[in-house]
């Protein structure tokens, strides 16, 4: 059953980011609803900073990450795991 497993854990990832991507866009869709605008509120997180990390003389490199999450994503983050539960 090691192929069910694989399935399983694709099946996770696919909804995890389907409800993340999900809940941005409509997250971001909500600001204008004064009654719903309370679900696009939340944070940045992140490293990197503004300046690059590696400068050469021919170019200049920039490493960093920033996570921007609201609390619609959330919601769906926890009612996908909740649904994965349920279809597996």
């Amino acid at each position: 059953m090691k192929g069910s497993r694989f399935f399983d854990t694709v099946l996770l990832i696919f909804f995890i980011l389907a409800a993340v991507i999900i809940g941005a866009l409509v997250g971001e869709a909500l600001k204008g609803v004064e009654f719903l605008k309370w679900l696009s509120f939340g944070g940045e997180f992140g490293f990197g900073g503004d300046g690059p990390l590696l400068s050469f003389a021919i170019f200049k490199l920039w490493f960093g990450f920033t996570l921007k999450i609201n609390v619609l994503q959330i919601i769906l983050i926890t009612a996908a795991m909740f649904i994965y539960r349920k279809v597996r």
